[in-house]
Protein backbone atom coordinates (compact mmCIF):
# COMPACT_ATOMS: atom_id res chain seq x y z
CA UNK A 1 0.00 0.00 0.00
CA UNK A 2 1.63 3.70 -0.70
CA UNK A 3 0.75 6.38 -3.19
CA UNK A 4 2.13 7.23 -6.41
CA UNK A 5 1.57 9.73 -9.40
CA UNK A 6 3.00 6.99 -11.93
CA UNK A 7 0.83 3.86 -11.10
CA UNK A 8 1.90 1.47 -14.39
CA UNK A 9 5.98 2.31 -12.81
CA UNK A 10 4.79 1.57 -9.44
CA UNK A 11 3.77 -1.91 -9.97
CA UNK A 12 6.27 -2.58 -12.78
CA UNK A 13 8.93 -1.56 -10.00
CA UNK A 14 7.18 -3.65 -7.82
CA UNK A 15 6.87 -6.75 -9.71
CA UNK A 16 10.68 -6.56 -10.97
CA UNK A 17 11.19 -6.85 -7.49
CA UNK A 18 12.87 -3.03 -6.72
CA UNK A 19 11.31 -2.85 -3.82
CA UNK A 20 13.46 -4.93 -0.89
CA UNK A 21 10.19 -4.84 1.37
CA UNK A 22 7.88 -6.18 -1.35
CA UNK A 23 10.23 -8.80 -3.44
CA UNK A 24 9.11 -11.93 -1.49
CA UNK A 25 5.87 -10.98 -2.06
CA UNK A 26 5.85 -11.04 -5.98
CA UNK A 27 3.78 -10.87 -8.43
CA UNK A 28 1.32 -8.23 -8.11
CA UNK A 29 -1.51 -7.98 -9.74
CA UNK A 30 -3.22 -4.97 -9.53
CA UNK A 31 -7.00 -6.13 -8.55
CA UNK A 32 -8.39 -1.61 -7.42
CA UNK A 33 -7.29 1.89 -6.43
CA UNK A 34 -8.33 4.72 -4.53
CA UNK A 35 -7.63 8.02 -6.46
CA UNK A 36 -7.32 11.13 -4.46
CA UNK A 37 -6.84 14.93 -5.63
CA UNK A 38 -3.18 15.58 -3.44
CA UNK A 39 -0.56 14.17 -2.31
CA UNK A 40 -1.72 15.25 1.28
CA UNK A 41 -4.67 13.85 1.11
CA UNK A 42 -3.12 10.37 -0.47
CA UNK A 43 -0.69 10.01 2.71
CA UNK A 44 -3.54 10.92 5.40
CA UNK A 45 -5.87 8.44 3.22
CA UNK A 46 -2.82 5.64 3.71
CA UNK A 47 -2.41 6.38 7.69
CA UNK A 48 -5.53 5.70 7.99
CA UNK A 49 -5.70 2.88 6.02
CA UNK A 50 -2.41 1.23 8.64
CA UNK A 51 -5.13 1.71 11.31
CA UNK A 52 -6.95 -0.41 13.06
CA UNK A 53 -10.04 1.04 11.83
CA UNK A 54 -8.80 1.66 8.59
CA UNK A 55 -7.67 -1.90 8.16
CA UNK A 56 -11.64 -3.25 9.44
CA UNK A 57 -12.74 -0.81 6.73
CA UNK A 58 -11.01 -2.23 4.51
CA UNK A 59 -11.93 -5.84 4.83
CA UNK A 60 -15.55 -4.99 5.03
CA UNK A 61 -16.09 -2.34 2.43
CA UNK A 62 -13.06 -3.30 -0.10
CA UNK A 63 -11.69 -6.63 0.69
CA UNK A 64 -14.69 -8.78 1.02
CA UNK A 65 -15.35 -11.84 -1.24
CA UNK A 66 -19.15 -11.70 -1.79
CA UNK A 67 -20.91 -13.79 -3.52
CA UNK A 68 -23.51 -12.67 -5.59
Amino acid sequence: MGYTSDLKKRIKSQNEGKNTATKSYRPFKLSGFVGVETKEKAISLEKYFKTGSGIAWMRKRLLSEKAD
